[in-house]
């Protein structure tokens, strides 16, 4: 079955779908012997031969891996330390499989996150259209009060757009959950000091169905096979809740 190629690089696991788009638009993709660089082009994994540097893929996907990880801080949500010295989550996930985060969490955040060797899978997550919420335990310096909670909930604007979290629920004075459907670049820590506190913890504490539970901090365990598909067909209006305390 004909799927189109930045799809199947990504679902082998040569990485993320945006990518992959790029290493075809850079000529590095030959199908059948045939150099392609336009993203609409559609091939057959199982009847066509497509390379890579000239490295062939297998005719059969690699299996599927699906890991949870409680990031603690100090940490970087990337597989490139960029020049940086500080250690990155792959090295807490001692794995052989090529592996790399699905989304980010800033190296200050801790909490749920997920990784995987499928760039088509991690690309449905983090994009907003199939609905993956988030949410995230946030403890600030000082109380917030009747309004500042009022305006989180309304929404501010972010570069121009409104940002508004999907729910904002009190735990104590100064804990609370939020829940937002996109989870832009430093999101939470920017919506809460435009209402005028500041973040001093903050901890994803679920992405889509998967609560983070009895997974300590630096810690992680594989997705049972039942957990990456009731993951794979969540949908924000349609699923329920599920754990992943194992």
């Amino acid at each position: 079955m004909k799927e189109r190629l930045q799809k199947i690089l990504a679902r082998w696991g040569v990485a993320s779908r945006r990518a992959c788009e790029e290493l075809i638009r850079r000529g590095h993709v030959t199908v059948n012997g045939v150099s392609i660089c336009q993203l609409g082009f559609k091939a057959d994994p199982e009847q066509d031969a497509i390379q890579l540097d000239g490295r062939l893929l297998s005719r059969v996907p690699p299996d599927r891996i699906v890991i949870a990880l409680n990031k603690p801080a100090g940490y970087l949500s990337t597989c490139k330390r960029a020049g940086s010295r500080s250690p990155t989550v792959l090295d807490l996930v001692p794995v052989k499989a090529r592996l790399y985060p699905v989304g980010r969490l800033d190296r200050e955040s801790s909490g749920l996150l997920l990784l995987t060797n499928d760039g088509e899978f991690a690309h449905r997550i983090m994009h907003p259209r199939f609905g993956y919420d988030k949410e995230y335990l946030v403890r600030v310096q000082a109380p917030l009060d009747a309004s500042q909670l009022k305006r989180l909930r309304s929404g501010v604007v972010l570069d121009d757009r409104l940002a508004k979290p999907l729910s904002v629920r009190p735990v104590s004075a100064t804990t609370f959950t939020i829940t937002l459907e996109e989870g832009r670049k430093r999101e939470v820590r920017r919506l809460v000091e435009i209402v005028g506190e500041t973040v001093v913890e903050l901890c994803r504490i679920r992405v889509g169905p998967f609560y983070l539970e009895d997974i300590p901090s630096g810690r992680w365990r594989r997705l049972t096979k039942a957990e990456v598909e009731e993951l794979s067909s969540y949908h924000r209006n349609t699923s329920g809740k599920k754990s992943l305390s194992g």
